[in-house]
């Protein structure tokens, strides 16, 4: 037995190292400068159509979609840089970005419709959306994670095609979007300004 013991004591020691291999310290200079600087509540300044647009069916164009979408002003986008755990993460944090846009529900009688009906009416309703991400400070761009969402379309939780971190703690998200209008549905091209407000 006395000549086991020294064999189990550098099995033992051998798993807690490797253990301790496996799940690296976080790197809390990185992890702290992208909280830091990325992390918070971003609020909508602009949003702005490629194109005039009646979304509201008031009859009045506009390419300002604050003047189409009741709600606007309550968008924001929310960025988030946690610990991560997994210890196959390669830099033992996580980033992560929700989107909070109106979308748009067009009715008759109060049933939605999926093409164009005269008469028909239309809601905004508040409708995030929310992925992991990639933060890439040397591109300044911000890549979402490839998710599957079975709900995801081009008129609902759709993804923005492209997210910018501009100066001043500002980014700038793009969207391509379908809308319902009294010509029936067509798709435009979004670009929003937001904020970091803390």
């Amino acid at each position: 037995m006395k000549k086991l013991l020294p064999y189990l004591f550098c099995i033992v020691f051998s798993a807690a190292s490797c253990k301790k291999q496996n799940h690296l310290p976080i790197d809390t200079q990185e992890f702290e400068q992208m909280e830091s600087k990325y992390a918070g509540y971003y609020h909508i300044l602009t949003s702005i159509a490629n194109d005039s647009v009646d979304l509201d069916l008031d009859g009045n164009k506009n390419t300002d979609l604050f003047n189409e979408i009741p709600l606007l002003e309550q968008s924001k986008v929310t960025i988030r840089v946690l610990e991560d755990n997994d210890p196959r993460s390669t830099k033992n944090y996580t980033t992560s970005f929700e989107l909070l846009y109106p979308e748009q529900y067009a009715l008759v009688e109060g049933r939605e419709i999926s093409s164009y009906t005269p008469g028909a009416e239309v809601i905004f309703l508040d409708q995030p959306i929310f992925n992991r991400c990639l933060i890439d400070t040397v591109k300044t761009l911000i890549t979402l994670s490839p998710e599957n969402n079975p709900h995801e379309t081009e008129r609902r939780f759709t993804r923005p095609n492209e997210i910018k971190l501009l100066d001043d703690e500002k980014i700038q998200v793009s969207t391509i979007k379908e809308f319902y209008t009294k010509i029936g549905f067509i798709k435009i091209n979004i670009t929003s300004i937001y904020k970091r407000v803390n």
